[in-house]
Parts: C-alpha cells; sequence; structure tokens
C-alpha cells in the first residue's frame, strides 16, 4: 500500500511540473538580458526536476511516509514543497495576467517576482524563528455560578506539544519552563498530542518537562497523534506497547491522564469537576471520546471544565447541549499560519474550522482553543506564534 495513489500522486506531478513550466515563463522573461541566463535556466530546471523526484521518492513508495520515523526529513521536504508550490502559483498567475494583456509590461512580472521573494523569505523567518517565539495569551471568564474559593484561580492552558517535532532544539521548551515559573499558576491542563507518534519522544525531554509545575496539580487529556494511529505497525501489539508508553509518559511528566473521567478540584469546602474526554473528531480522526461516561457521577449544577481535544466536539455536541462551563481544546495549530490586518488575526483555518483559536463563547458556556504549542507537517509557525494560555476563573456578581 502506497503513501497516496498512483492517480492522486500523478495529478500532483503534473500540477508540478505545469507550473514550473508558467513559473519559468515569468523568470526567461526577465532575465533576457543578462548573460546569466542560460545557468539561471538551467539551475531552475534542475531544482524543478529534482523536487519531483524527491517528492516521487518519499512518497510512491509502499508506506514510506506512514512508516518512517525521521520526521526531519518529512518535514524539510513538506517546507520545500509548499514553498516551492506556493512561488510557482505566483509566478505563473503573474505570467497569465501579463500574456493576457496587450500592452505588455515587465513591472507584472516584477512584482510576481518580489512577492515570491518576500515568501521565501517568510518561509526561512517562520522556520527558523517563528516556531520558537513564545505568546503568553492571558483571558478571564467570569461566571455566576463559580464557587468562591476558586475566584481568581489561574489555569495555564497547553496544547499540541509534538515532542518528535523539537529534534534537539530545547529553546521553545526552556521559556515555556520560564514562563510557568513565573505564572505560578494554580493548575496546568494540557489537551493533548504531546508525541507525534512514539512514546521515544519523550524521553529526551521528560526531565525538562518535570519542571511544569502547578501549585494544585498538572491534568492532561491524549490527542489524536497520541494513538499512534498514522503509524503502520507491524503489529497490534506493537502498537498498544507504544499507547502504554505515551500515557505513562504523562505520568512521568507529572500529569494526571484523564480518559472518559472525571476529578473533582476541592478548594475549602466546595469542588469544581475536571472531565477529560479522549480524541473526539470527525472523520479521518479517530473518535473514542466517552463524554457520558467522562460525566458520569458528577453532581448536578455542578461547575465544570472539560479538555477535549478537538474543538469540533464543543460545537457538535456540547455547545446548548451539555451544562459544561468551560471546554479547552487545541488540535488546530491556526494552521501555523496567519496574518494580523489592523490587529484582527486571520487564518486559513477559519475557512475549515468555525472554532479555530482563542476564546468563543455561547450563552454562558466558553471554549478556548489553544493555538498549540509545537508543529506537525511543516516545522514552521508564521505569525502563528506557540501559545501558552493563562485563564482566570472569576466570580461575577450577581444581581
Amino acid at each position: 500500500m502506497r503513501s497516496i495513489s498512483i492517480s492522486i500522486l500523478g495529478t500532483i506531478i503534473f500540477i508540478l511540473l505545469v507550473l514550473s513550466f508558467l513559473g519559468f515563463q515569468t523568470i526567461r522573461k526577465l532575465i533576457t538580458k543578462t548573460k546569466y541566463k542560460r545557468w539561471i535556466s538551467y539551475s531552475y530546471w534542475i531544482y524543478s526536476f529534482l523536487v519531483v523526484l524527491i517528492f516521487i521518492t518519499l512518497f510512491i513508495f509502499p508506506k514510506t511516509a506512514a512508516t518512517s520515523i525521521n520526521y526531519k526529513t518529512y518535514f524539510l521536504f513538506n517546507i520545500i514543497l509548499i514553498t516551492d508550490l506556493l512561488s510557482k502559483i505566483i509566478l505563473s498567475l503573474t505570467y497569465i495576467i501579463y500574456f493576457l494583456f496587450r500592452k505588455r509590461h515587465l513591472t507584472v512580472l516584477w512584482m510576481g517576482s518580489i512577492v515570491t521573494i518576500c515568501l521565501v523569505f517568510t518561509t526561512i523567518y517562520g522556520t527558523s524563528f517563528g516556531r520558537n517565539y513564545l505568546s503568553i495569551n492571558e483571558i478571564s471568564v467570569e461566571y455566576e455560578n463559580l464557587p468562591p474559593p476558586f475566584d481568581g484561580t489561574k489555569i495555564v492552558h497547553v496544547s499540541d506539544i509534538h515532542l518528535g517535532s523539537f529534534y534537539s532544539n530545547s529553546r521553545l521548551i526552556l521559556k515555556a519552563s520560564k514562563a510557568i515559573r513565573e505564572i505560578n499558576p494554580d493548575y496546568i491542563f494540557f489537551t493533548g498530542d504531546l508525541a507525534n507518534n512514539f512514546a521515544s519522544e519523550i524521553d529526551p525531554w521528560k526531565e525538562e518537562l518535570k519542571n511544569w509545575q502547578s501549585k494544585q496539580g498538572n491534568y492532561a487529556i491524549l490527542g489524536n497523534h497520541d494513538y499512534g494511529d498514522y503509524f503502520h505497525w507491524e503489529d497490534s501489539l506493537r502498537k498498544a506497547k507504544n499507547l502504554s508508553g505515551i500515557i505513562n509518559g504523562h505520568e512521568d511528566i507529572g500529569f494526571k491522564l484523564l480518559r472518559n473521567s472525571y476529578v473533582p478540584l476541592a478548594l475549602g469546602n466546595d469542588s469544581i469537576f475536571l472531565i477529560g474526554v479522549e480524541n473526539w473528531g470527525h472523520d479521518p480522526f479517530p473518535q473514542y471520546a466517552d463524554l457520558e461516561m467522562a460525566m458520569e457521577g458528577i453532581p448536578d449544577g455542578a461547575f465544570k471544565i472539560l479538555l477535549t481535544h478537538d474543538p469540533a466536539h464543543w460545537e457538535s455536541k456540547i455547545k446548548n447541549k451539555e451544562k459544561i462551563d468551560l471546554s479547552l481544546s487545541g488540535h488546530t495549530h491556526g494552521m501555523q499560519f496567519g496574518i494580523k490586518p489592523a490587529g484582527i488575526e486571520l487564518s486559513p483555518m477559519y475557512w475549515i474550522r468555525k472554532n479555530w483559536g482563542g476564546l468563543y463563547q455561547a450563552d454562558k458556556q466558553y471554549l478556548y482553543v489553544n493555538r498549540g504549542f509545537g508543529t506537525i507537517g511543516i516545522n514552521w509557525r508564521i505569525d502563528m506564534s506557540p501559545e501558552i494560555t493563562v485563564i482566570t476563573l472569576k466570580r461575577s456578581k450577581v444581581d
């Protein structure tokens, strides 16, 4: 079984070659008068065919992508491939616009080339610096039914660490350790995806992650990547052993794992209830959550916080349906890319997910979607920084 089908592979290769041809027309027009035009042309086509060749090598052979543990190779190539694709789309559109005008001005081609150069430098920035810039987002949520002792409770919310994406780069994790020490939270809640696939990814970071401490306790759930469903295992026993290792890994770093269960958080004579479900998701993401089982035994009218990896769970099953006061999720990563015109945060994820990042409200219910800490697929973050969220619970005055 190949990583992708031959028909999809052929379509992608055809698109890459067409875009390479059209993109080259833009470059060819701009280098007509330079003495290096032959060298530039040869270099362009050698590079373009090399990209296609590597793509075929990495994705056509049976199970190649799904059995690889060399994330670095795939992440690096994914960055090159996406940058190459976007660059050639820009250059191709530029040439088509230039071709359709009766009065053809090279200014159009130069503008497309400048945009392409900016894209390349943005990619370099996102890969080298953007994924290591830590963002601390602070919010407050108010509730009339919050028990008085919990007024002012400070929660650190982290999601999608994806330890396999860090290799030996400890800068971001060390920044987070320092930030959490300074915040000194009452609780730390982690909403899944500690690993990319393998329990072994946790080992190099255990000692540092033990420094993520809170006054009252750390709690976590599993995310879709923690189950090892995206790797072709030789047998079910190996997969089960890997999942057991990831579960134990959470305990090793000081996080109590909630698996379709709840825990009362007591303060004085009052309690609130923390619920944690296993992964819930629309296809193709695995569905393991059982919210009904997780809530069984919680007193009616109790203040409830839910940890659920995928924010689609809130939209589909919780909002205006279950009496859950605050839900915390991650999963989307904000697509690891965004822009902020006039201070308004935008991401392509907006067109895919209704609730993709930040705070959402429905009547007296809140959802916060953390934009993630690590990376997956492409090892960059472009104006969508790794995030630690500080949530302060407040008791509102009842008139």
